[in-house]
């Protein structure tokens, strides 16, 4: 067809590996998990609606482990590449950052963007923990590996055992709390590095920025205090 190029690879190549390609690139990986954080929560919340809700979510992936197992595996692919980009840029930027301007720098700089690297490596670990605790049962193994009448995982037991364990319950607390200082900064700097900061959409996107990581953070917060508490029993 007239007028039709193909995609130059050498151009794409150039891209991702320039500091700008970098930054692009984490912010799409950014947004993909920021899209699984709210699915994953979104199915975890039904540990409110009872325990025939979250076993029967529960199930309905043990029936399906192929596309589970693949979206695992593309979820980890894509958080390592996350956290490489992050180390990545994070040294180019001390590379290039004069040293007299290094004080100036982390004065302006606020909390949340100043640890995002290690906010990044910790969640990470959270991850790793919640998948030898809940999907290899490898943690907790007494109350790991329950079943229900039907023969599916019984994730309901396995939540009220795990989190009336105020050892476990405070473990996920913390890392969750760690999550949402990491989705605080890390929203606002994908949505300017994707160009989606102008002042029309800004005035729109803040709140919703603000309010995405205290809701995504409280709510995966609130399963182990509502049964570590004793609201869910």
């Amino acid at each position: 067809m007239r007028g039709y190029s193909a995609p130059d690879s050498g151009r794409l190549t150039r891209l991702f590996s320039s500091s700008i390609g970098s930054k692009l690139l984490m912010a799409l990986t950014g947004l993909g998990l920021l899209g699984f954080l709210l699915a994953h929560l979104t199915g975890n919340l039904l540990v409110f609606s009872g325990a025939d809700a979250i076993n029967e979510y529960a199930g309905w992936i043990q029936d399906h482990p192929k596309l589970i197992w693949a979206m695992r595996l593309g979820l980890i692919g894509i958080f390592v590449l996350h956290i490489a980009l992050a180390m990545r840029l994070t040294n180019e930027n001390k590379s290039a950052r004069p040293t007299r301007y290094q004080i100036d720098a982390t004065v302006k700089a606020t909390f949340a963007s100043r640890y995002m690297l290690m906010t990044g490596i910790l969640v990470l670990a959270y991850v790793v923990y919640h998948l030898l605790h809940f999907t290899f049962h490898t943690i907790d193994t007494g109350s790991m590996g329950l079943k229900d009448a039907a023969g599916h995982p019984d994730v309901y037991s396995m939540m009220m055992a795990s989190f009336t364990n105020p050892l476990v319950s405070l473990s996920y607390i913390v890392a969750n709390l760690i999550l949402g200082l990491h989705l605080w900064h890390g929203l606002g700097s994908a949505i300017q590095t994707m160009g989606w900061n102008n002042p029309a959409f800004r005035s729109v996107a803040t709140p919703v920025l603000r309010a995405l990581p205290i809701l995504i953070a409280g709510g995966y917060i609130a399963i182990p205090v509502a049964i570590w508490t004793g609201v869910i029993s």
